[in-house]
């Protein structure tokens, strides 16, 4: 069903039919925004990329999102720090990892994110997504982890993302 515009006059009365037109449109948009944030601290000391608890998103079968992960982490210098995000079987598209002094990345989701770290300290950290899915719908999950096998990365509580569906 394409979107539905009207031209609005002056001092004309809006009655129910005009408001069910607005809500159609709102429904065609669909679930456009999604908001998670981690609630605690979530430490990784391996090469294995896994979950950043609380940072995923439903995805349907043909959708495209746009996601922006931002937040503070504790890298460990010798171990730098890698991410990517888990799509569902089929889908396409590029992740951006950007972080304060890191420096930053862009790759396709079968390659991780590498940024390397100065020293080990908290950087402010964004990570960006655009996925293009295919027929199967399920989960968009970020995971991250060290990039070499020393220390640990530790992803401050409070990280947020916010998703917004495109298509």
């Amino acid at each position: 069903m394409p979107w539905l515009v009207r031209d609005w006059a002056t001092g004309e009365f809006v009655n129910e039919a005009m408001m069910d037109q607005v809500s159609t449109n709102f429904t065609l948009v669909g679930p456009n925004i999604t908001r998670a944030r981690t609630t605690a601290d979530v430490t990784n000391s391996t090469t294995t990329l896994a979950n950043l608890t609380g940072i995923s998103f439903a995805i349907g079968a043909s959708e495209i999102w746009s996601v922006g992960l931002h937040g503070v982490a504790q890298v460990d210098q010798t171990g730098d720090y890698k991410s990517n995000w888990t799509v569902p079987a089929g889908a396409t598209g590029h992740h951006w990892a950007s972080g304060n002094n890191l420096g930053s990345q862009r790759a396709d989701f079968t390659t991780v994110a590498i940024l390397g770290s100065a020293a080990t300290t908290e950087y402010a950290i964004d990570e960006y997504a655009t996925v293009v899915n295919s027929t199967t719908a399920g989960t968009v999950q970020f995971q991250f982890a060290l990039f070499s096998a020393s220390g640990s990365n530790t992803w401050r509580a409070n990280a947020f993302m916010i998703a917004w569906r495109l298509a």
